[in-house]
């Protein structure tokens, strides 16, 4: 309960910041279990970024390396997963695909060399396996770690263009009520990425990265158990 509290909180005060503070228009959406908060930030009619902020305790990773007959239509095996893992009724997910990537050449930066170990130390074995970080320090898309009353959440924002990692964070930090940033990183923009809430046992679609796309390598999955 007050990890839903705290999203809650989280979702409240930055409607309230951003809308009094920047005259900026927030619509919100979440799943039935505010797993995620899902944020549109607009302008008028310009939509300045995207935000979903993640609570990563409900969430379980699975990919191709660990179901492999269920992948790559996991949606249309979602279910059979969920009973499978004995995680209960499926209330959210986020789809990514990782199969049609380009081998990148990884620059010799620290900050990437430092965000790489991260990754790797933290990562399920598929993950290591794939190309998710962005070799340059420009992007449209960003994963964030932030901290709320000490918790660590994570987020992914989305921008209009591409935009250096420190311009992204203090667009971040500009929204003085929404968390302690702790780590932000540039990552690729060429993966396809689904957030789905489940509604009466139906998949309700919140974002996508790329419109269309049918079928993913893995999983985050957040059932009721």
């Amino acid at each position: 309960m007050k990890k839903k509290f705290l999203l809650i909180l989280l979702l409240l005060l930055i409607m309230a910041t951003l809308c009094s503070a920047n005259k900026y228009l927030v619509s919100n959406k979440t799943d039935k279990n505010n797993n995620f908060v899902y944020s549109v930030i607009s302008s008028g009619d310009q939509v300045v970024a995207r935000f979903c902020l993640v609570n990563p305790d409900p969430f379980y990773f699975y990919s191709m390396e660990s179901d492999p007959d269920l992948f790559p239509n996991i949606e249309e095996n979602l279910f059979t997963l969920a009973e499978r893992k004995e995680r209960g009724q499926p209330v959210a997910m986020i789809l990514v695909d990782f199969r049609n990537q380009e081998k990148i050449k990884r620059p010799l930066k620290f900050k990437y060399l430092i965000s790489y170990l991260f990754l790797v130390s933290f990562s399920p074995p598929y993950i290591k396996k794939v190309e998710i970080l962005n070799p340059n320090s420009f992007s449209k898309f960003f994963i964030v770690e932030m901290k709320i009353d000490g918790k660590g959440y994570y987020g992914a924002l989305e921008l209009p263009r591409r935009y250096e990692t420190s311009e992204a964070k203090k667009f971040i930090k500009s929204i003085k009520e929404a968390g302690e940033i702790s780590l932000i990183i540039p990552v690729l923009e060429n993966l396809p990425v689904k957030l789905v809430a489940i509604e009466n046992e139906l998949p309700v679609t919140l974002y996508e990265s790329y419109p269309g796309h049918q079928e993913f390598s893995c999983i985050f999955l957040a059932g009721e158990k």
